[in-house]
């Protein structure tokens, strides 16, 4: 139902001079449109943002539901790095993305707006990659990491921007990245809840061959 306050910019002050921020929207109702701008203009952090229930209302019986964000543009700006589902995508562009031109063109006006990059992750279909600005953008398609059996998806969207974020403040390339985060949430769709979280640490600097990287 709710009931959290939103962050404060004056809680975050402290943590200013950190070297990454990473926004995860579960309420919507996390932080406001204005503290984070107060974020993005008070630091000089790499800023990893995940969508996700900024685009989910609530109705008066508690349920969620998709909705349109108005304003997204502008919470797009305050982020280096944006992630979003492919139902949120959709959401926010009006449109079904049914095409590679489709993809690229609300790509293109994501990007416009702000981040370096927009991740969209596709469940069992992997994930989509866009940056670049303008006419020039770039579409990368990852294939998803597949674990022997399905346990529990739930929080694999999690797990795949926390892990492009590992390797990717840590000064791996995107493609690297994502293919990283592709492996990681698939992996995490094999465990069961938090009980099994701790297996993630199996996940090694290997090679990644089962994510490995499509380009278009």
């Amino acid at each position: 139902l709710g009931g959290l306050p939103p962050v404060t910019i004056d809680q975050m002050t402290p943590f200013l001079d950190a070297d990454v921020f990473l926004v995860n929207f579960i309420s919507g109702q996390d932080l406001s449109l204005e503290t984070f701008s107060a974020l993005r203009s008070g630091t000089r952090a790499v800023i990893y943002c995940d969508i996700h229930s900024l685009t989910l209302g609530i109705d008066d019986h508690g349920r969620r539901y998709q909705r349109f964000v108005p304003q997204w543009p502008r919470w797009a700006a305050q982020t280096d790095v944006l992630q979003m589902n492919e139902a949120e995508a959709r959401t926010l562009s009006g449109s079904k993305l049914g095409s590679d031109s489709e993809v690229c063109r609300f790509g293109q006006a994501v990007l416009q707006a702000g981040p370096q990059v927009l991740l969209i992750t596709l469940g069992s279909a992997g994930s989509l990659m866009l940056t670049g600005r303008g006419k020039d953008i770039s579409l990368n398609r990852f294939r998803p990491y597949r674990p022997g059996r399905i346990a529990d998806t739930t929080g694999c969207g999690d797990v795949f921007l926390a892990a492009f974020l590992a390797r990717h403040a840590w000064g791996e390339d995107p493609r690297t990245s994502s293919r990283f985060a592709n492996r990681a949430a698939g992996i995490k769709a094999g465990l069961c809840g938090i009980e099994e979280m701790d297996r993630l640490s199996e996940l090694s600097s290997g090679k990644e061959s089962n994510g490995e990287l499509e380009e278009s």
